[in-house]
């Protein structure tokens, strides 16, 4: 059983309330929480609000089944607060301070079950600056130094064990992090272009798809890139997304294919094809009980309607709560694994 929890929502755009912290005071400030339960799609489940208001934050599920919220930020500025999520109790408990107070950052859980949490924003800016969360001890310590402060980038789990952390800054770098070195490298390598609120995954074959980001102009982007980890370069896809899209979700099905979920204004998927690396299947998304399934479905079947912004059927059926779960604006969704909650 997969659930969707989505966690937490401040403002109808995230990067504005980042970008513009004077605005801060002046925001509203919701501590919205609710599952989506994919065996009932049709039905949103609400639960324990979080403890602190929060946005630009992160959640990552423990190896115990549990979720830990860390960071984000709110109307008093970062937040330092963690969060425990029990999906059992469906209830936010308090949990350790983090050394720093960031947002728009990373936090990946690591083969030996402590949580890397990497760079972010703050009050004077990105951030180089990393911690470790234990849950055995239940405490953050400071980890190694990032060789360039980053917000709003990806870390992705390689096929070695590695993590690729990549974008984030002005100038397009990644680097490599090795657990048993606990070491940043910093690749040689660039972006084919500067690149953050991005999404990026591990394919099949081994290379890692990043995909949309934050544009010049305040939208998202079009373009996406593959990072070959055996030749240490970024390559473009061969061609670019249908449509722009800033973090949109991207779903791993068992042919190796992948769905980019969203990120969009038109509430669109596409797929891209790894062995042609490319994208295709340009298709917007109808509301009822198959779209909550589609978000972390493994098969392709919600492809669901033409690509017709204009068609009112197709307007009306993108409205309504499943429609809002594709507007991930402010929100950290985690699919929480085992879980027993219908």
């Amino acid at each position: 059983m997969k659930i969707i929890t989505a966690i937490g929502r401040l403002t109808r755009s995230t990067t504005q309330f980042s970008h513009k912290p004077a605005l801060l005071a002046a925001l509203a400030v919701v501590t919205a929480v609710s599952l989506w339960s994919i065996s009932s799609a049709s039905q949103m489940l609400d639960i324990a609000g979080l403890r602190v208001a929060r946005v630009g934050h992160t959640g990552t599920q423990l190896a115990d089944g549990r979720v830990l919220i860390v960071g984000g930020q709110n109307a008093g500025g970062p937040v330092m607060e963690s969060e425990i999520f029990d999906p059992a109790s469906r209830i936010f408990s308090p949990g350790a301070k983090a050394r720093d107070g960031r947002a728009e950052h990373t936090a990946t859980l690591l083969s030996d079950g402590r949580v890397l949490v990497t760079g972010g924003r703050a009050h004077d800016g990105s951030l180089d600056s990393t911690e470790i969360y234990d849950p055995a001890k239940s405490s953050f310590s400071y980890g190694p130094r990032l060789n360039h402060a980053r917000a709003g980038h990806t870390a992705t789990v390689l096929a070695d064990g590695r993590l690729l952390i990549a974008g984030g800054d002005d100038e397009g770098t990644a680097e490599i992090f090795d657990p048993e070195t606990q070491k940043f490298d910093l690749l040689e390598a660039r972006l084919g272009a500067p690149r953050n609120y991005h999404a990026a995954v591990l394919l099949q074959n081994g290379k890692v798809l990043l995909a949309g980001g934050l544009g010049e102009s305040g939208g998202g982007k079009v373009s996406a890139e593959l990072f070959d980890p055996e030749a240490l370069q970024f390559f473009p896809t061969a061609n670019q997304m249908h449509i722009e899209r800033f973090r949109p979700t991207l779903n791993l099905l068992p042919d190796g294919k992948l769905l980019v979920i969203g990120g969009d204004h038109e509430r669109t998927m596409e797929m891209f094809d790894p062995d042609g690396e490319y994208f295709t299947a340009y298709a917007h998304l109808l509301n009822g009980p198959s779209l909550g399934a589609l978000l972390r479905s493994e098969s392709r079947a919600a492809l669901l309607h033409r690509t017709d912004s204009e068609d009112p059927q197709a307007v009306r059926a993108v409205e309504g709560p499943a429609g809002d779960l594709l507007d991930r604006s402010g929100y950290s969704l985690v699919n929480i694994t085992g879980s027993n909650i219908t």
